[in-house]
This record gives C-alpha cells, structure tokens and sequence, in this order.
C-alpha cells in the first residue's frame, strides 16, 4: 500500500514537492498550514486540511508519512524543528526524487531530503536529513551536504566540497572544489565561492566576501 503523505506548508515550495511526487506516481493527501489565509483552500487538487498544530494529534490527519513544503530562507531553524515535531509524533520522512532528477547509485541521501527537477548528485556524494536540492542544481562527486540545509536553484557544488548544517546556498552559487562552508552561513545568489565560509557567515558577490551585518 502506498504511504498516506502529508505535507506541511502550502505555498510554493509545497507545489513543487508535489509535482516531483506526482512524476513518480506518488501524491499528497492533503496539506497542513497555519496562515488563515490558506486554511479551507486547496492546492494541486488537494485540500489544507487544517493547521499545522494537527500534529499534536496525529491520528487525525489520518498520515503515516510527510513532506516539508517549506522553504528554508531564513528558516532553516524552523525546518529542522518542524522535522523533528514529526518524526516525534511517529511520522515517517519521505525522500523525494524528481523522475527527472539523475542520482548516482552511489550516492548517499538522507531520510527526508527532496531532490527537485534536473538535479544531478554525482558519484560518491553524501547528502544528509531533509536536505533540499532544488530545480537544476549540481552536487559533484565526493561532496556532502548536512541535515537541514537548502541548494538553491541552479546551484553548483564542485567535487569534495561540503556545506554544513543549515546553510543556504543561493540560486546560481558556485562553490570551488574542496571548498568548505560552515554550518547556519549563507551564500549569496549567484555569488561565486572560492575559499572556506566560517560558521554563521554571510558572503555575497564574485569572488564571494563576507557582508557585515549592517550592510545586508
């Protein structure tokens, strides 16, 4: 029997989960979100069933699997805290693979991480808990990528990088081989890395450099 899968959120990203779902013959039952403005809606074909405090009682949402459809800008915190909620509440992550995405056999994902349209993890790759790879991206032999982070669209990752955990790297970014970027640091949208990113760091531009606080 196919698994009953929820998805928390219902805004874009939402849409495009369900989409990669749906090309490979798997469907959402419905969604959960709190925004007022979303509740009794529907998105794709399928009804907000409720807000996402229906958690609380699992049973109700009649689930045995979920999905976050939640973007990770500025929220990565908030992502791996609702991953959590649902993992404790006995519901299963499920790993979603695009029909159009190419993943080597010898890549290792984690539970619950989306691997979006045209995405390619090469060889010998290690993508970790509820990673998202967004439409186009590129992780390149050896490279790694840690629990909770978010690639961008059209993002590139050379080979024996690695990204830590619950770090965004921005639409277009290019990051050198062997390149490190800490945990909770973000990369600008087309900015192009070439030496490592401390934790918590954010680092715009070509070549990239660090942005003081002030100046974001």
């Amino acid at each position: 029997m196919p698994p009953r899968i929820i998805c928390f959120g219902a805004g874009g990203h939402a849409s495009v989960l369900v989409d990669a779902l749906r090309s490979k013959g798997n469907d959402v039952i419905g969604y959960l979100d709190s925004s007022p403005s979303k509740l009794g809606s529907s998105l794709l074909g399928r009804p907000v069933i409720g807000p996402t405090e229906l958690l609380e009682d699992p049973a109700s949402i009649h689930a045995d699997a979920f999905v976050l459809g939640v973007s990770s800008t500025g929220h990565a915190g908030h992502r791996e805290s609702l991953f959590e909620r649902c993992v404790s509440a006995g519901l299963d992550p499920f790993t979603v693979i695009h029909a159009s995405a190419t993943v080597s056999d010898t890549a290792d994902l984690g539970l619950g991480t989306a691997v979006l349209a045209g995405s390619v993890v090469q060889p010998n790759t290690r993508i970790g808990t509820n990673v998202i790879l967004n439409t186009g991206t590129i992780v390149s032999h050896d490279a790694s990528v840690e629990a909770h982070s978010h690639i961008a669209p059209g993002a590139i990752l050379l080979g024996e990088t690695n990204v830590g955990t619950r770090t965004h790297i921005g639409a277009g970014a290019s990051i050198r081989q062997c390149v490190v970027v800490g945990s909770d640091a973000v990369v600008g949208m087309g900015a192009v890395v070439t030496r490592d990113v401390p934790d918590g760091a954010v680092v715009m531009g070509v070549p990239a450099a660090p942005v003081e606080p002030s100046s974001r």
